[in-house]
């Protein structure tokens, strides 16, 4: 069976993005057909069944609980392609920035940690993976706002001198964070794609900072002993959440035309050996927190994952992904 003739019988939202991103001789208008059936079947349609439209909200929560609150269900349907122009989806991203940021007191969105509340208590910024998150959905929505450029000054404030970013900017941490830093970079390359021009050149800085922290430590290894930073970096995990891996990193930049970087070889290496003799991968694992149902199950094979790695290796390395695309693999 070819891994191809596989994949399109998943789910419609892995058969729309197979179209558009690995079937280069795909007839445009399937591409539209297949984009219009997202939110009215799959896993993107089960999530919307579970909006709650008395409260407005997913799991009866903004940020928790996890998985299933609205934050973390509005970033599922974005990685399941929801069109950005779905009315549920468009609403809940509008209400999402005005509960979390807009009507959140002034020391909740100040880049000073120094703020007091009564009684001494110390009251944090938003979270910074949070805020970028928010961006992150609120730009692929299709809108601009006073929220959106807010939440970018507040971002590109706390960005470290290493090039890039760490939710615990306000506790001293002294060095940048792999997590972190990779959801400012999704967040900032998709309010681009909005051609806002706000702080153009300041984002385009960060970004390219940020790839740059993240290359440097080849995608997973200290900079200075060298050892794996977290051996979960090295699991293929669907759906991401906020966590940082070697593939959600490797499909970064190549959704964003990074050229190829030998600092990139030995994570592509891993995902290579990652692959089963069948020719699929696996979902390697899935963190712990409630879901409304699970799209594919750990240590199967993983429709989502294998397009994800091919995506990767179409653009990385081409001739191996054009071997796996004519290999006629027996499951």
């Amino acid at each position: 069976m070819l891994l191809f003739d596989w994949l399109l019988e998943g789910d419609v939202s892995i058969r729309y993005m197979v179209h558009r991103d690995l079937l280069v001789h795909a007839p445009q208008v399937q591409i539209r057909l297949l984009q219009r059936r997202l939110g009215l079947e799959g896993w993107a349609a089960r999530l919307l069944e579970h909006y709650d439209e008395k409260t407005g909200m997913w799991g009866g929560g903004w940020y928790s609980p996890k998985w299933i609150s609205t934050h973390y269900s509005l970033r599922s349907l974005k990685d399941l392609c929801i069109p950005p122009e779905h009315p549920v989806f468009r609403k809940a991203v509008a209400d999402l920035i005005e509960t979390q940021w807009e009507n959140q007191p002034a020391e909740r969105k100040n880049v000073s940690p120094d703020h007091s509340r009564p009684g001494g208590r110390k009251s944090r910024p938003l979270d910074l993976c949070v805020a970028a998150m928010m961006l992150d959905v609120q730009a692929y929505s299709g809108k601009d706002s006073p929220a959106s450029r807010a939440i970018i000054d507040y971002i590109l404030h706390t960005r470290y001198s290493d090039g890039g970013f760490n939710c615990n900017w306000d506790r001293g941490d002294s060095h940048s964070s792999l997590h972190s830093t990779l959801s400012v970079l999704e967040a900032f390359q998709m309010y681009q794609s909005l051609e806002s021009g706000y702080r153009k050149e300041e984002i385009a800085s960060a970004i390219a900072s940020g790839e740059e922290f993240i290359l440097k430590k080849r995608l997973f290894r200290s900079q200075t002993s060298g050892e794996v930073i977290d051996p979960a970096m090295l699991l293929l995990s669907f759906p991401v959440r906020w966590k940082y891996d070697i593939l959600r990193a490797l499909e970064y930049f190549a959704r964003h035309g990074r050229p190829y970087d030998p600092r990139m070889e030995e994570a592509l290496n891993v995902l290579v050996d990652k692959q089963r003799a069948d020719g699929r991968w696996n979902n390697q694992g899935r963190y712990p927190g409630k879901v409304f149902f699970h799209m594919e199950e750990a240590g199967k094979p993983s429709r989502m994952n294998t397009y994800r790695v091919l995506y990767v290796l179409k653009a990385y390395r081409p001739e191996y992904y054009d071997t796996i695309f004519k290999e006629d693999y027996d499951f």
